[in-house]
Protein backbone atom coordinates (compact mmCIF):
# COMPACT_ATOMS: atom_id res chain seq x y z
CA UNK A 1 0.00 0.00 0.00
CA UNK A 2 3.09 2.22 0.45
CA UNK A 3 3.09 3.02 -3.45
CA UNK A 4 -0.74 3.39 -3.54
CA UNK A 5 -3.17 4.80 -0.94
CA UNK A 6 -0.49 5.79 1.83
CA UNK A 7 2.52 7.09 -0.70
CA UNK A 8 3.38 10.60 0.41
CA UNK A 9 3.01 11.64 -3.17
CA UNK A 10 -0.27 10.48 -4.56
CA UNK A 11 -2.35 10.64 -7.63
CA UNK A 12 -5.52 9.20 -8.41
CA UNK A 13 -8.56 9.94 -10.98
CA UNK A 14 -12.55 10.09 -9.36
CA UNK A 15 -15.42 11.80 -10.45
CA UNK A 16 -16.25 15.71 -8.97
CA UNK A 17 -18.41 14.14 -6.40
CA UNK A 18 -15.67 11.70 -5.05
CA UNK A 19 -12.78 12.58 -2.78
CA UNK A 20 -9.27 10.42 -1.56
CA UNK A 21 -11.47 7.52 -3.67
CA UNK A 22 -11.38 5.03 -6.48
CA UNK A 23 -12.95 5.95 -10.14
CA UNK A 24 -16.95 5.51 -10.48
CA UNK A 25 -18.30 2.26 -10.72
CA UNK A 26 -19.97 3.21 -13.61
CA UNK A 27 -17.65 4.88 -15.81
CA UNK A 28 -20.31 6.39 -17.64
CA UNK A 29 -22.49 9.62 -18.50
CA UNK A 30 -21.42 13.19 -17.22
CA UNK A 31 -18.89 11.62 -14.83
CA UNK A 32 -15.99 13.97 -15.54
CA UNK A 33 -12.21 12.54 -15.31
CA UNK A 34 -11.11 14.69 -12.64
CA UNK A 35 -8.19 13.59 -11.25
CA UNK A 36 -5.72 14.84 -7.91
CA UNK A 37 -2.12 15.19 -6.78
CA UNK A 38 -1.15 15.00 -3.27
CA UNK A 39 2.08 15.81 -1.42
CA UNK A 40 2.47 15.07 1.67
CA UNK A 41 6.10 15.44 2.05
CA UNK A 42 7.67 18.22 4.51
CA UNK A 43 9.65 19.34 1.22
CA UNK A 44 8.14 20.71 -1.89
CA UNK A 45 7.79 18.16 -4.70
CA UNK A 46 8.79 18.42 -8.79
CA UNK A 47 7.72 16.19 -10.98
CA UNK A 48 5.06 14.91 -13.42
CA UNK A 49 1.56 12.93 -13.62
CA UNK A 50 0.59 10.54 -16.46
CA UNK A 51 -2.86 8.55 -16.76
CA UNK A 52 -2.66 5.36 -18.79
CA UNK A 53 -5.74 2.77 -20.24
CA UNK A 54 -5.06 -0.61 -19.97
CA UNK A 55 -6.59 -2.94 -23.02
CA UNK A 56 -7.14 -6.32 -20.76
CA UNK A 57 -7.39 -8.04 -23.63
CA UNK A 58 -4.39 -7.57 -26.12
CA UNK A 59 -2.18 -5.88 -23.11
CA UNK A 60 -1.82 -2.87 -24.92
CA UNK A 61 -1.10 0.24 -23.14
CA UNK A 62 -2.52 3.93 -23.98
CA UNK A 63 -1.35 6.72 -22.38
CA UNK A 64 -4.25 9.14 -22.40
CA UNK A 65 -2.98 12.41 -20.43
CA UNK A 66 -0.28 13.94 -18.07
CA UNK A 67 0.67 16.55 -16.39
CA UNK A 68 3.90 18.73 -14.85
CA UNK A 69 3.65 19.11 -11.30
CA UNK A 70 5.06 21.51 -9.12
CA UNK A 71 3.90 21.16 -5.65
CA UNK A 72 5.00 23.40 -2.30
CA UNK A 73 5.43 21.36 0.90
CA UNK A 74 2.88 19.26 2.74
CA UNK A 75 1.42 17.72 4.50
CA UNK A 76 -2.13 18.04 2.53
CA UNK A 77 -1.16 20.25 -0.53
CA UNK A 78 -3.60 19.33 -3.25
CA UNK A 79 -4.00 19.99 -6.72
CA UNK A 80 -6.09 18.81 -9.68
CA UNK A 81 -5.81 17.91 -13.52
CA UNK A 82 -7.75 16.34 -16.09
CA UNK A 83 -7.44 12.53 -17.24
CA UNK A 84 -6.93 13.03 -20.49
CA UNK A 85 -4.52 15.89 -20.42
CA UNK A 86 -6.75 18.65 -21.66
CA UNK A 87 -4.75 20.45 -18.73
CA UNK A 88 -1.10 20.43 -19.10
CA UNK A 89 -0.31 21.47 -15.69
CA UNK A 90 -2.20 20.92 -12.13
CA UNK A 91 -4.38 23.56 -10.61
CA UNK A 92 -5.50 24.27 -7.57
CA UNK A 93 -8.75 25.06 -8.79
CA UNK A 94 -11.16 21.93 -10.16
CA UNK A 95 -10.88 22.02 -14.13
CA UNK A 96 -13.74 21.13 -16.08
CA UNK A 97 -12.77 17.98 -18.32
CA UNK A 98 -13.95 15.51 -20.21
CA UNK A 99 -16.28 12.61 -18.52
CA UNK A 100 -15.45 8.89 -18.76
CA UNK A 101 -17.68 7.82 -21.84
CA UNK A 102 -15.42 10.65 -24.08
CA UNK A 103 -12.35 9.39 -22.77
CA UNK A 104 -13.16 5.62 -23.53
CA UNK A 105 -14.21 6.37 -26.60
CA UNK A 106 -11.07 8.22 -27.91
CA UNK A 107 -8.87 5.48 -26.39
CA UNK A 108 -10.97 2.65 -28.32
CA UNK A 109 -12.48 0.76 -25.33
CA UNK A 110 -15.92 0.31 -24.28
CA UNK A 111 -18.24 2.64 -23.51
CA UNK A 112 -18.75 0.82 -19.96
CA UNK A 113 -15.31 0.52 -19.24
CA UNK A 114 -15.29 -3.31 -19.23
CA UNK A 115 -12.42 -4.20 -20.93
CA UNK A 116 -10.17 -1.83 -19.87
CA UNK A 117 -9.07 -0.11 -16.19
CA UNK A 118 -7.29 2.93 -15.33
CA UNK A 119 -3.41 3.43 -14.26
CA UNK A 120 -2.35 7.10 -12.55
CA UNK A 121 1.32 7.38 -11.64
CA UNK A 122 3.38 10.30 -10.01
CA UNK A 123 7.21 9.99 -10.50
CA UNK A 124 9.93 12.29 -9.38
CA UNK A 125 11.66 15.05 -10.93
CA UNK A 126 13.68 16.26 -8.09
CA UNK A 127 17.25 16.03 -8.39
CA UNK A 128 17.79 13.71 -5.64
CA UNK A 129 14.79 11.31 -6.49
CA UNK A 130 14.63 11.37 -10.51
CA UNK A 131 12.97 9.10 -12.15
CA UNK A 132 11.46 7.76 -8.86
CA UNK A 133 7.91 6.45 -9.53
CA UNK A 134 6.03 7.93 -6.38
CA UNK A 135 2.68 6.24 -6.14
CA UNK A 136 0.86 3.97 -9.39
CA UNK A 137 -2.95 3.17 -8.60
CA UNK A 138 -4.61 1.00 -10.40
CA UNK A 139 -8.29 2.37 -10.94
CA UNK A 140 -11.49 0.57 -12.21
CA UNK A 141 -13.86 2.18 -14.48
CA UNK A 142 -16.67 -0.90 -14.08
CA UNK A 143 -17.61 -3.24 -11.43
CA UNK A 144 -15.39 -6.20 -11.83
CA UNK A 145 -18.44 -9.12 -12.98
CA UNK A 146 -18.35 -6.82 -16.01
CA UNK A 147 -14.85 -7.45 -16.97
CA UNK A 148 -13.81 -9.11 -20.49
CA UNK A 149 -10.25 -10.73 -19.15
CA UNK A 150 -8.40 -13.12 -21.21
CA UNK A 151 -7.68 -16.73 -20.02
CA UNK A 152 -4.18 -16.94 -18.52
CA UNK A 153 -2.13 -19.47 -16.56
CA UNK A 154 0.44 -17.91 -14.07
CA UNK A 155 3.09 -19.89 -12.44
CA UNK A 156 4.73 -19.25 -9.45
CA UNK A 157 8.64 -20.65 -8.24
CA UNK A 158 10.92 -19.73 -5.18
CA UNK A 159 14.46 -18.49 -6.67
CA UNK A 160 17.52 -19.65 -5.86
CA UNK A 161 19.60 -16.73 -3.85
CA UNK A 162 18.29 -13.85 -1.74
CA UNK A 163 19.08 -14.06 2.31
CA UNK A 164 17.43 -15.86 4.99
CA UNK A 165 15.55 -12.74 5.42
CA UNK A 166 14.28 -12.16 1.95
CA UNK A 167 13.35 -14.53 -0.76
CA UNK A 168 12.84 -13.69 -4.44
CA UNK A 169 10.16 -15.38 -5.82
CA UNK A 170 8.97 -15.01 -9.54
CA UNK A 171 5.79 -15.41 -11.09
CA UNK A 172 5.96 -16.08 -14.94
CA UNK A 173 2.46 -15.43 -17.66
CA UNK A 174 2.73 -19.59 -18.50
CA UNK A 175 -0.47 -19.48 -21.00
CA UNK A 176 -2.55 -16.51 -22.28
CA UNK A 177 -1.98 -13.23 -23.60
CA UNK A 178 -3.21 -9.48 -22.49
CA UNK A 179 -3.46 -8.32 -18.54
CA UNK A 180 -3.73 -10.43 -15.40
CA UNK A 181 -5.38 -8.35 -12.61
CA UNK A 182 -4.72 -8.61 -9.05
CA UNK A 183 -2.43 -11.29 -9.00
CA UNK A 184 -2.23 -12.45 -5.45
CA UNK A 185 0.69 -14.61 -3.98
CA UNK A 186 0.11 -16.96 -0.82
CA UNK A 187 1.99 -19.55 1.03
CA UNK A 188 1.93 -21.02 4.48
CA UNK A 189 5.21 -20.30 5.59
CA UNK A 190 5.97 -16.95 7.99
CA UNK A 191 6.29 -14.27 6.27
CA UNK A 192 4.87 -11.62 3.55
CA UNK A 193 5.06 -10.48 0.71
CA UNK A 194 6.70 -6.80 -0.35
CA UNK A 195 4.25 -6.81 -3.77
CA UNK A 196 1.17 -8.33 -3.58
CA UNK A 197 -2.41 -7.55 -5.38
CA UNK A 198 -0.45 -6.23 -8.91
CA UNK A 199 -1.17 -6.11 -12.59
CA UNK A 200 0.83 -7.95 -14.57
CA UNK A 201 1.20 -7.89 -18.40
CA UNK A 202 1.74 -11.25 -19.90
CA UNK A 203 2.08 -9.68 -23.58
CA UNK A 204 5.11 -7.13 -22.83
CA UNK A 205 6.01 -8.30 -19.23
CA UNK A 206 5.64 -11.73 -19.05
CA UNK A 207 7.50 -12.25 -15.68
CA UNK A 208 7.66 -10.36 -12.36
CA UNK A 209 10.07 -10.78 -9.10
CA UNK A 210 8.90 -9.91 -5.67
CA UNK A 211 9.86 -10.48 -2.54
CA UNK A 212 8.72 -13.07 0.52
CA UNK A 213 10.06 -11.51 3.62
CA UNK A 214 10.06 -12.36 6.84
CA UNK A 215 9.32 -9.85 10.06
CA UNK A 216 11.66 -11.29 12.87
CA UNK A 217 15.39 -12.25 12.76
CA UNK A 218 14.22 -15.96 11.71
CA UNK A 219 15.15 -17.20 8.31
CA UNK A 220 12.34 -17.87 5.79
CA UNK A 221 11.44 -21.49 5.84
CA UNK A 222 12.04 -21.87 1.85
CA UNK A 223 10.80 -25.19 1.66
CA UNK A 224 7.83 -24.86 3.17
CA UNK A 225 7.01 -21.38 0.83
CA UNK A 226 7.53 -23.75 -2.21
CA UNK A 227 5.48 -26.25 -1.37
CA UNK A 228 2.62 -23.57 0.07
CA UNK A 229 3.12 -21.26 -2.48
CA UNK A 230 0.06 -20.48 -4.70
CA UNK A 231 -0.70 -17.72 -7.30
CA UNK A 232 -4.03 -16.73 -8.46
CA UNK A 233 -5.62 -13.53 -10.44
CA UNK A 234 -9.16 -11.78 -10.94
CA UNK A 235 -10.36 -14.10 -14.25
CA UNK A 236 -10.12 -17.29 -12.36
CA UNK A 237 -13.27 -15.99 -10.16
CA UNK A 238 -15.55 -14.66 -12.79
Amino acid sequence: MEGTAYADVLASCGIDQMVMSDAPSQASGSNSGLCYVRNDLRDAFTGSVTVSLLKLSSGERVDIGSAQVTLPAGAGVVRFFCADGTTQAVHSVKPNCSNYTTILGNAGCALNGSDCIMQVSATSATPLEYGKVMSNNTLLLAPPHTFTLPHITLTASVEKGGTGLAVPVTVVCSEGTGYALYVWLSSLAQGRFLTNGFVLNCVAEEMVTVIFSFLSADVVDKNLLASSLRVEHLQQYL
